[in-house]
């Protein structure tokens, strides 16, 4: 995370699409991630 620029966001789509995440990928903890990240995002209504 220190090499990214300034501003930079991680989303849930970003640690689930972004090449710069495919060596943690298989780690279990990393894993966990996406489902947290996704119960923490506000659902909305169309």
């Amino acid at each position: 995370m220190l090499a990214a620029p300034a501003g930079y966001e991680v989303s849930v789509a970003s640690l689930r699409n972004a090449p710069a995440w495919d060596p943690l990928r298989k780690d279990p903890r990393f894993q966990k991630l996406i489902p947290d990240g996704e119960a923490a995002q506000p659902k909305l209504n169309p």
